[in-house]
């Protein structure tokens, strides 16, 4: 077997899981039908038991309107020791509950008892993007800018002060006044955290003060022009964006070691329409709260859920097949391929509004034969069309730890760059369906012109270019020669590349560490469920992940490789995201740091920009491999309103921060 079919059957085959390596199809879901899978046997995942059917039944409303505690039954016990909720917790009915599935890879929370968003263990991934809210949101898919818990800000002439309007009736979940003073706490606490805090070392290097200006206004004076920090940092996109503390609770306490979490006391909360009603290691419940400010005071609607329950990630199939048996309403991203037999190939399955007719297709009771889709009403954000989802603002690239020899050198990092053939990469680690990238930014509109202005320097700098004989050239250059077993080595020693990544790379991962043992290195890729633990903490060699950066201009992405959020051995990476590649570059620090005085969107980043790529591709930090696609799989079966094509007010993620305007739009279908 060789060519095509042999990487195909790499990309089946050799997957390492949680619980060890996954045999042969366990994640390879048909292309074309769920019943091969479906009808197959369900292996527990680790900590879980195997509670799914074997079979696939279409569900009747009865069915489908499934009792609180036998979900909680399919998703595990609660562990011994877990909190202690002493409230009663009320009882909401299926119609009226949003079930979803996310979190850590070995079917476990590992937030559990976290409330601190700057804690190390925190996540806002995991349902507490519902609680936390923003002085301003963005939707980069939608309208734009939207006030929040402010009305709006204006900046002075220099652009080293602006002064923030803080609304007067928003109120925290305790009960307390949302204030000025919470907003100017929050900057000034993370001015002075240490540097693994994310955006600490973003927030010192740019805030001289912060204070209360009234009882409805908070002034942020910079160290320099800084006319971007409102946007960069006190508005959600995407994943991005600074919870604001509730002063009161966390004068005196430590970002580090506080846990904010205390059921007695209500923690942990925000100013959010949700609160935690209970929480262990397998699952979550928030609640809808009938006092949430923005709709006492009619700012805002009360989002449509009454409960968010979420479990955690464990595997791939079971997340399938609970989307076909309506106990889910929304997948994590799943492979293109999950999405694809879900929804249906050309099938829209979409419904706008109204009732069911007793059954779950748009056109009311299903007929046999008709696509899994109009029976389950699945859809994707663009339906059942291609690419069965949306692009992503997470391109992703293989990272190294670039203090580690010989990854340490461009000239090997640019050798194993032209290693890499991204046409196969897209053609069979992601099915023709993806697209490959030369550079760290997402395929956004508004990037467009920026990303035009450094076009010319990839005919210097081609870094999606396949190219053996450069890679043979460099490697020879660094005194590397071939093993008799054909893979590089030196003085002795392969070039061994590590891969680690999420199971939403099981597609590709494996195809890129074929495709890199095949020009000569001793490649591998790996799933294990600390890996992204192991990354922060400078304890992985290579890696699959994004950047959590640019979406209107180009200066964010850049800000993840500024020395400042290159944190020293044993430390876990800050920053806007983190620099997780530790790399470092005075220049490059220095146009970063010129960008930072200059607006959004300004035409002065067209002259910047081509500067700082110039030092970026010199070196290539990291190596750009493709762009990221969210295959997300929504149910119509009890919640329409979903964001698509057609309606693209916001992205459809549910773990990121912009998640609150997506509750919003949700409507019960009964």
């Amino acid at each position: 077997m060789t060519g095509r079919k042999q990487l195909m059957a790499t990309r089946r085959d050799n997957v390492a899981h949680p619980t060890g390596t996954v045999g042969s199809g366990q994640l390879a879901i048909p292309q074309t039908t769920l019943e091969p899978m479906v009808n197959a046997s369900v292996r527990p995942v680790q900590g879980q038991p195997a509670t799914l059917p074997t079979g696939l039944v279409v569900p009747r409303r009865a069915a489908l309107a499934t009792a609180t505690a036998g979900f909680l039954a399919a998703c595990g016990e609660t562990p011994s020791g877990s909190p202690v909720y002493r409230n009663a917790l009320a009882d909401v009915p299926r119609h009226r509950t949003l079930h979803l599935m996310n979190g850590s890879m070995p079917a476990r929370f590992t937030d559990t008892g976290i409330g601190n968003p700057y804690h190390y263990s925190a996540s806002h991934q995991t349902g507490h993007a519902a609680m936390w809210e923003p002085l301003f949101y963005f939707s980069a898919f939608g309208v734009g800018l939207i006030p929040w818990l402010a009305h709006d800000f204006v900046y002075n002439g220099a652009s080293d002060e602006v002064r923030v309007r803080i609304r007067k009736d928003a109120v925290w979940a305790d009960g307390k006044p949302f204030s000025p003073r919470d907003v100017a706490f929050t900057i000034l606490t993370l001015a002075d955290a240490p540097a693994s805090i994310p955006f600490a070392a973003d927030v010192r290097a740019q805030v001289k003060d912060a204070f209360t200006d009234g009882d409805q206004h908070v002034m942020i004076r910079f160290k320099a022009p800084s006319p971007r920090f409102v946007f960069d940092f006190l508005t959600f996109k995407f994943d991005t964006g600074l919870k604001i503390l509730p002063e009161h609770v966390f004068r005196g306490k430590s970002l580090i070691d506080f846990d904010f979490h205390d059921p007695d006391a209500g923690w942990p909360f925000g100013t959010g329409p949700y609160r935690i009603s209970r929480w262990t290691d397998t699952w979550k419940f928030l609640d809808r709260r009938d006092d949430y400010w923005g709709a006492r005071t009619e700012f805002t609607t009360m989002p449509g859920p009454e409960r968010i329950v979420m479990v955690p990630y464990g595997d791939e199939n079971r997340l399938a097949m609970g989307m076909t048996r309506g106990e889910f309403d929304h997948s994590w991203t799943v492979l293109h391929s999950t999405a694809r037999a879900l929804v249906g190939e050309g099938v829209d399955g979409a419904r706008t509004g109204g009732t069911l007719d007793g059954a779950y297709s748009p056109a009311g009771k299903p007929k046999a034969g008709t696509a899994l889709s109009e029976r389950m009403a699945l859809m994707t954000y663009s339906f059942g069309r291609a690419p069965y989802g949306n692009i992503d603002w997470w391109p992703l690239s293989l990272w190294f730890d670039t203090r580690v020899a010989p990854f340490d050198d461009p000239a090997i990092r640019w050798a194993i760059s032209f290693a890499i053939d991204r046409r196969r990469l897209v053609d069979i680690g992601q099915e023709g369906f993806g697209e490959a990238t030369p550079l760290p930014y997402p395929n956004f509109r508004a990037l467009e012109p920026y990303l035009e202005a450094v076009k010319y320097r990839l005919w210097e700098f081609p870094s999606n270019r396949y190219a053996p004989k450069e890679t043979t050239k460099r490697l020879e250059q660094r005194g590397f020669r071939r093993d008799p077993e054909g893979y590089w080595a030196r003085d002795g020693a392969r070039v061994r590349i590590p891969i680690l990544g999420h199971p939403q790379w099981a597609d590709m991962g494996p195809v890129l560490a074929e495709l890199l043992r095949r020009e000569g290195f001793d490649a591998t890729y790996d799933q294990p469920p600390d890996w992204l633990d192991r990354i922060r903490s400078g304890r992985a060699t290579a890696w699959i992940y994004g950047h959590g950066g640019s979406i209107v201009d180009p200066h964010f992405t850049l800000t993840l490789f500024h020395s400042r959020n290159a944190i020293v051995e044993g430390a876990s990476a800050g920053g806007a995201g983190g620099s997780y590649s530790r790399w470092t570059d005075k220049e490059f620090d220095g146009i970063v740091n010129e960008m930072e005085q200059v607006p959004v969107a300004d035409r002065k980043m067209l002259d910047l920009f081509p500067k700082a790529m110039d030092v970026w591709l010199r070196d290539l930090p990291n190596i750009p491999l493709v762009q990221s696609f969210h295959h997300n799989v929504m149910s119509q079966v009890y919640w329409v309103g979903w964001p698509s094509i057609l309606n693209p007010y916001a992205n459809d993620a549910f773990w990121h921060l912009t998640w609150p305007l997506v509750l919003r739009k949700l409507k019960p279908v009964r």
